[in-house]
């Protein structure tokens, strides 16, 4: 058939079966390889987080690395890595969806990570949204969300032995 009618014959029949939302896909990941090679030559590459090697590893969602480095003193040493993803909806899909890892338990107040499902984890606790405080003053901002130490607290619990 294609070299019967030749690749841009086939190529417009074909289009007919591709739905809208396929388009927009294509569309957005042709729209934007440019840009994230852009962003690895100038960044570095980035890193899968659920390959690593980590015996705990600990998200900052929506914390930016240069005003987490100025703000908070901890021993060792701090680094930065690019991940796969620079929304938390992104970031969730690239790295949890469709994917198992049943050795995490992962503890989150962030919706995207919440619908990925506990299927994909040994366990998934999502803090409670009534647990959110109104007008909640951060670093540059004022918003409405969960405490931190909610999470922690919940993070701390799954780590307690039963």
């Amino acid at each position: 058939m294609l070299k019967e009618e030749g690749p841009a014959s086939l190529a417009v029949k074909g289009s007919k079966y591709i739905t809208a939302e396929s388009k927009n896909v294509i569309r957005k990941r042709l729209l934007n390889y440019p840009r994230k090679r852009l962003f690895q030559r100038t960044h570095g590459p980035v890193v899968d987080v659920m390959e690593q090697d980590w015996d705990v590893l600990i998200i900052l969602d929506a914390c930016r690395y240069d005003i987490f480095s100025e703000t908070v003193d901890i021993d060792g040493e701090l680094t930065a890595i690019n991940s796969k993803g620079s929304h938390s909806e992104e970031f969730c899909t690239a790295h949890f969806a469709n994917r198992t890892h049943h050795d995490t338990v992962y503890v989150t107040a962030n919706g995207y990570g919440a619908r990925i499902g506990s299927e994909s984890f040994h366990d998934l606790i999502f803090t409670d949204e009534d647990d959110s405080v109104p007008d909640m003053e951060v670093k540059h901002s004022t918003m409405e969300g969960l405490a931190p130490s909610t999470v922690v607290g919940a993070a701390v619990d799954a780590n307690m032995p039963c």
